[in-house]
């Protein structure tokens, strides 16, 4: 499994002073993934989201989902892919509304599910991704398989 990194909250900072040319308003962390660290920043009246991991991969991925999923699944844009440090990358999105699978997982566990894969069973045919321009799979799931 790849590593998480463990950034701090001034490193955060640092590089999104050093990039945007003025320190984020009210950064804080967010619920992290798997495989990154994420935070949530506010810069010129707009919220964005900051996510660290081990390679930009999977941030790849997520900007040929934005692009690919157009207006017919909420992608975040991706705003900007670099270096955080000589073991990590950073990924710069808006932050959309919304509920993230995490916290939408427990409800429908408890909940009936019939909807909801009739609905997935509905898009199998029109809105799969399958193949994200030859980017490894690690898992990642971007649409209904």
């Amino acid at each position: 499994m790849t590593r998480k990194p463990a950034a701090s909250v001034a490193a955060v900072t640092e590089l999104l002073d050093n990039r945007l040319g003025e320190p984020p308003v009210g950064l804080a962390r967010l619920p992290e993934g798997l495989e990154s660290q994420a935070f949530r920043f506010d810069v010129g009246g707009e919220t964005f989201v900051l996510r660290i991991a081990a390679a930009s991969r999977g941030f790849e991925k997520d900007r040929w989902a934005a692009v690919a999923a157009g207006p017919h699944v909420p992608v975040p844009a991706v705003e900007e892919i670099g270096t955080f440090d000589d073991a990590s990358a950073y990924c710069i999105t808006r932050l959309l509304p919304g509920v993230t699978v995490e916290d939408l997982t427990p409800r429908m566990q408890a909940g009936d599910r019939a909807d909801w894969r009739s609905y997935i069973d509905h898009l199998k045919g029109d809105a799969s991704v399958r193949d994200i321009q030859n980017l490894a799979d690690d898992g990642h799931l971007y649409a209904a398989h």
